[in-house]
């Protein structure tokens, strides 16, 4: 506890972990969220304990909205995170793709009382294979003003809907599929 009354909790993962805590952690807020989740990452290739915590939430009413790079910084992460979209919207969690400089970002907000800021990835690597941290702020005025930054980045962001996201051409579908075989790796 911070001397302004702020809890922090800092969560490291290293490959030799017994279990993949910062993954944990990420599905926790899933699974106790009550009004809404909002996911900012580059890498979106989640294992699929973390993909079904998402959905679960997203099914149950809470709103959950994913915001990723317009333009992946390589072009199979383009695909990779893609490949994951249909599930996704299916679910009713919303996407957004940003435009403009390519996104870094890695946070997570939640419900007014919780902000994640970290280096991990949602994907396999950074669960499992690199050495990551994330900071749990379980503070209201922290969550407001990360919240305000992400609204702000959304002004900047377009949903993919379902209509468009479905007319999508079929060589993106294929490597869609063909890099989602490979999504344990990434």
């Amino acid at each position: 506890k911070l001397k302004n009354g702020e809890r922090v909790q800092i969560i490291p993962d290293e490959p030799n972990d017994t279990y993949p805590t910062i993954q944990m952690s990420m599905e926790w807020a899933c699974h106790n969220a009550k009004k809404y989740l909002y996911f900012q990452t580059p890498y979106f290739v989640p294992p699929e304990p973390l993909l079904n915590a998402m959905k679960a939430a997203a099914l149950s009413g809470i709103e959950i909205i994913l915001m990723l790079p317009q333009k992946a910084d390589a072009t199979y992460m383009d695909a990779a995170n893609k490949s994951f979209f249909s599930e996704c919207i299916d679910a009713g969690i919303r996407i957004f793709e940003r435009g403009g400089e390519f996104i870094h970002s890695k946070t997570l907000v939640c419900d007014d009382y919780l902000s994640v800021i970290g280096t991990a990835n949602m994907d396999f690597r950074s669960f499992n294979l690199n050495y990551e941290i994330n900071t749990y702020i379980f503070d209201t005025k922290k969550a407001l003003l990360n919240k305000q930054i992400f609204l702000k980045d959304l002004e900047l962001s377009k949903e993919i809907t379902f209509a468009e996201w479905e007319q999508r051409g079929l060589f993106q579908r294929f490597k869609e599929r063909f890099m989602r075989l490979f999504s344990p790796l990434l």
